[in-house]
């Protein structure tokens, strides 16, 4: 299992389960990465835009992200992919504006996701949930 949830957190093991790092190590370096990012947003400021509490724990040579569990489902993404860019969802126009002014601050640039011919100037996976 590489996903947990007890006592309203979301546990997530930082592991090369489907080979897509190459290793374990490379899989937590990129969890530390995430948790960067997320600080880069958060030092923005952008009115509206609100982040889950997260932080990394290292234990005994494993790496989880520990993230607050929020009240989301399938029914509440309005931006970005849940199913890998399988369906890229771009319905609410307040939350484009948004993820445009964060990612210019950010110096991210627009690009076309998955095969949805959809733009987005954030990384595809990134879920916004209303």
């Amino acid at each position: 299992m590489t996903e947990f949830v007890v006592d309203g957190i979301y546990f997530k093991f930082a592991r090369d389960w489907c080979g897509i790092y190459g290793d374990d190590q490379v899989a937590s370096k990129a969890a530390g990465h995430e948790l960067l990012s997320l600080r880069s947003v958060l030092r923005l400021e952008v009115p509206g835009l609100y982040t889950p509490m997260t932080t990394l724990i290292d234990y005994c040579g494993y790496r989880l992200t520990a993230m607050s569990l929020l009240p989301i489902d399938m029914s509440t993404i309005v931006y970005g992919s849940s199913d890998g860019g399988l369906t890229v969802n771009v319905k609410d126009e307040t939350f484009v504006r948004l993820m445009q002014r964060m990612s210019r601050c950010l110096n991210l640039k627009e690009h076309i996701v998955g095969r949805s011919g959809l733009t987005l100037a954030t990384p595809g996976d990134l879920e916004g949930h209303r």
